[in-house]
This record gives C-alpha cells, structure tokens and sequence, in this order.
C-alpha cells in the first residue's frame, strides 16, 4: 500500500471513503493525507504526519506505529487509496 521510501522522498499518499459512501447511498465523507516531513532547522519536526478531515491527528518518528494508526483509520472509515501527489 504504502511504500516508505516513497514517502521519505515527499509522496503524499491520499485516502477517501467515497466509494463506500456512494455504495451505501450516504454523503458522509472522509478523507486522509499521509506524509513524511523533513526539515533541516527544525528537526524535532520531522515524521511521518497523518491528516484525517483536514485536521492533524497524529505525527509519529517511526513508520510502524504510523502505519498502524492508519490501518486502523481505514478498516474504521473504509477508505481507499486514491491518488499518490
């Protein structure tokens, strides 16, 4: 799904519901953006950051527990892969 090196070369990885929602006949919407952010001055910034409805819910140093919250957003929300920026 999610290739690590990719994202810590600057992919954002974009996940929305929206298929699930029109199959279901509901308007109820959600997307996530997952990204690695690097910056050289401030280091104590740089990780994996993951987005859900525009707002940050989570922001971890190492790919697994990143991966894991994830995991987690999709099986709750039913979202998909749908474009890699």
């Amino acid at each position: 799904m999610l290739d690590k090196e990719k994202l810590l070369q600057g992919t954002n990885y974009v996940f929305s519901n929206e298929n699930y929602q029109v199959l279901i006949g509901s308007d109820d919407i959600r997307t996530a953006d997952v990204h690695y952010h690097s910056e050289d001055k401030a280091q104590w910034r740089n990780g994996y950051y993951i987005w859900f409805n525009g707002a940050l819910i989570a922001m971890y140093k190492t790919y697994k527990p990143m991966i894991n919250r994830l995991n987690k957003l999709i099986d709750k929300w039913h979202l998909e892969l749908v474009n890699e920026i």
